[in-house]
């Protein structure tokens, strides 16, 4: 390779990584003792956790090697950066708001609840109504 670095610590290093971690017909080693597939989830060059994950996707927004020559790109990042965090942070305090037809059944009930109590409804017509809304959607 015309490009490879002249130390022979680097091809060293390279052998190392090689040996241990990548495995290729092509090289003297083809089985390595720590082949892709134990440190990747499916063999491919994708991560397998949070952090390379986090890492792969900071990279990918912050490419520019001189910050102060692309600073509202940079600070651009750290803002979006930002947003999905208390985005992430707000989804896991904040209750799920329910569905508009969960609050229409809701409303009926509490609706039939008072229609009972002024006598507006039978026990039965109040016990009939009631029934139908508390079966499940599905059925």
């Amino acid at each position: 390779m015309e490009d490879a670095p002249l130390d022979e610590r680097c091809g060293r290093f390279a052998d190392y990584i090689l040996r241990n971690y990548i495995d290729s017909a092509l090289s003297d080693f083809p089985h390595p003792d720590f082949p892709p597939e134990v440190w990747t989830g499916t063999g491919t060059g994708s991560t397998t956790n949070s952090c390379e994950s986090f890492h792969k996707y900071f990279g990918e927004n912050f490419t520019s090697l001189h910050p102060n020559t692309y600073i509202y790109k940079f600070i651009e990042g750290l803002q979006n950066e930002q947003k999905i965090i208390i985005i992430k942070r707000q989804s896991i305090v904040n209750p799920v708001r329910k569905r508009k037809q969960k609050l229409r059944k809701e409303r009926k009930m509490s609706e039939l609840s008072r229609q009972y109590e002024e006598g507006e409804l039978t026990c039965a017509e109040f016990l009939d109504q009631m029934s139908k809304r508390m079966l499940p959607s599905h059925l």
